[in-house]
């Protein structure tokens, strides 16, 4: 039998997932390509001129190219392709829900310092002591039909605990409409199990969804698309898109006569303001809105330049920051400290613990937590009022739909018309 030598493997260790490259290398070096030109001594003389000419790829800095290979690599990278996929999809529009106006300010630029944190905690404290009604609700509940099907068959039972309240809450919120067509529409989507849920839970009503819009800018593996389906008494039609929800012209999916649900579980940062920007600036969809469910997340990854409710956080500024802050270096600030309403906490640290976050400003474990929650709040809170003006004839709020041992990032925005 013929004697099979080994792979040549990559001898370069990353730090970062404590292992070996598992890339394979040539038999004259001891790295791969992709590693040789990190390394301090890439100029020795037997490594090949084509290999240290290899850049980071422009489109995507994660892989690198050869130099004079450059122009036919950006025709055929797996960036390029992603970036135009939708180029000539009707429902594609580039920076059609971005904000008109930006900052003047670079974000990239922002540099956070104990100056900033002290005088935004000193704003929140402020605000917090001036208004009363601070304090969002907490609606926890429970779905019948969930715990009768899901509950009992799940050992971690977290995401259908947050499913469970969230459709029990947006059934109680929302005015049930069965006069014209049904559609839901999920943004960032995923793998689709939150519509799959409703879906269920609305069949278990007699209600039939005749269109599921499920939006997402990533591929997804074991989707549930087929599952929706085979749920339903009658089969909705099922449309994914992969897009960026600030490319995202949805009116072209939809028809006038229809009702839209507008639903996402953990809408992530930024993503929020795109979303309820995307519904104002559709009109099928805006004015055919029958309740939105979002469940926000990730306050820390929210820009400045995109935020949905620029004018509610300038007016914070000059009622109780008396414009020592700009509005770039305030908001950012604010998505700084609202990590520190996630971090949760090891089992050996008790709230009374302190901790320094400034030079100035030494504070419980429990206070620096309350800090992040105020800053969560005043983010939201901003998009609420946003809803309420933009969104004519409708009732929203802001809810804790689960307790914060089940999920620190909890709270929702409800809206119906």
């Amino acid at each position: 039998m013929m004697e099979t030598k080994p792979r040549l493997q990559c001898k370069y260790f990353l730090k970062k997932k404590n292992r070996q490259c598992g890339m394979t290398r040539s038999t004259q070096q001891d790295y791969c390509s992709e590693h040789l030109i990190l390394l301090p001594n890439s100029s020795d003389n037997s490594i090949e001129k084509d290999v240290i000419d290899r850049i980071p790829c422009p489109l995507d800095p994660k892989h690198t190219v050869n130099k004079n290979q450059l122009q036919r690599h950006l025709k055929k990278c797996n960036k390029f392709k992603l970036n135009h996929i939708n180029d000539n999809m009707s429902y594609y529009k580039l920076d059609l829900n971005t904000a008109t106006t930006k900052s003047n300010n670079n974000n990239n630029k922002f540099q956070l310092n104990d100056t900033l944190i002290n005088k935004t905690i000193d704003i929140l404290y402020l605000y917090q002591n001036s208004n009363d009604n601070t304090i969002i609700p907490t609606m926890v509940k429970q779905n019948q039909f969930m715990s009768n099907t899901r509950f009992n068959i799940l050992k971690n039972q977290k995401h259908a605990i947050q499913q469970s309240s969230l459709i029990q809450n947006l059934l109680e919120f929302r005015h049930l409409n069965d006069h014209h067509p049904l559609n839901i529409l999920e943004y960032g989507a995923g793998r689709a199990e939150f519509s799959r849920y409703c879906n269920q839970v609305f069949q278990s009503l007699d209600l039939n969804v005749n269109k599921f819009v499920l939006i997402d800018r990533a591929s997804n593996r074991l989707k549930f698309d087929n599952k929706i389906i085979s749920d339903s008494k009658t089969a909705p039609i099922i449309k994914r898109v992969k897009i960026d929800i600030k490319d995202l012209f949805i009116d072209d999916l939809l028809s006038p006569n229809e009702q839209n649900i507008i639903i996402s579980k953990h809408l992530c940062g930024v993503a929020t303001d795109l979303t309820l920007r995307s519904i104002v600036n559709n009109p099928i969809l805006s004015g055919n809105v029958d309740s939105i469910c979002i469940a926000m997340c990730c306050r820390h990854v929210c820009d400045p330049n995109q935020y949905i409710n620029v004018d509610f956080m300038k007016n914070i500024l000059n009622q109780y920051g008396n414009n020592t802050l700009s509005y770039h270096e305030f908001f950012s600030t604010l998505t700084k400290l609202c990590s520190w309403a996630t971090n949760g906490k090891r089992s050996n640290i008790q709230d009374c613990d302190t901790v320094e976050i400034t030079n100035e400003r030494t504070v419980s474990i429990k206070e620096r937590e309350n800090i992040g929650l105020m800053a969560r709040y005043l983010i939201d809170q901003g998009r609420l009022e946003w809803v309420k003006s933009n969104i004519p004839n409708s009732k929203a709020q802001l809810i804790k739909y689960v307790s914060s041992d089940i999920s620190l990032e909890n709270v929702a925005l409800f809206l119906t018309k």
